[in-house]
């Protein structure tokens, strides 16, 4: 990791409030590792930091992002996979890659595939690294849930695609 900080505070509003991803077509990659930190502070109640597609439509949109190596992110929820755009393509996975230092969730909810439609992983990007989940107020326990979606139209799964939590060999 190199220098510099992301810092986000919008804790007043609500909805989908830091996003990476977007329309039901785009490919969307965040590269944040270079950075030292990442804090990110959103509403505790309503806001949500999602690395997905916001799309309900099936098509190829998918998001990654790969976090700075030390991160801190408090919301009402992290949601990685969170759309309804899966239309059977074999890459399209929403990922998020989890720092090299410390990574810190505050967040009421922890999902991972549970949109519609999409599928989500979260795993490690380096060798190191710890990573720490508890509620919004930084003390609770967090819910997590994965491929809990539901989808009312199907679309062919393709080799590889399924939603992945793997921190295997890290502090978690």
């Amino acid at each position: 990791t190199g220098g510099g900080a992301l810092i986000v505070d919008n804790t007043t509003n609500t909805g989908n409030t830091f996003n990476v991803g977007g329309s039901q077509v785009n490919k969307t990659t965040a590269d944040l590792s270079g950075l030292a930190s990442m804090n990110v502070s959103l509403n505790t109640t309503g806001g949500t930091f999602l690395v997905s597609s916001t799309s309900g439509t099936n098509s190829t949109g998918m998001a990654s992002l790969i976090l700075a190596g030390t991160t801190t992110v408090t919301a009402n929820a992290l949601t990685v996979g969170g759309g309804g755009a899966f239309n059977g393509n074999a890459d399209q996975l929403n990922t998020l890659k989890l720092g090299a230092t410390e990574n810190t969730f505050n967040v009421n909810a922890l999902n991972i595939g549970t949109g519609s439609r999409d599928f989500g992983s979260i795993t490690v990007n380096e060798s190191t690294g710890t990573l720490k989940v508890r509620a919004a107020d930084g003390v609770g326990a967090a819910a997590f849930n994965m491929g809990s979606g539901s989808s009312t139209t199907a679309a062919v799964l393709a080799s590889g695609v399924k939603n992945t939590f793997d921190v295997a060999g890290h502090d978690a």
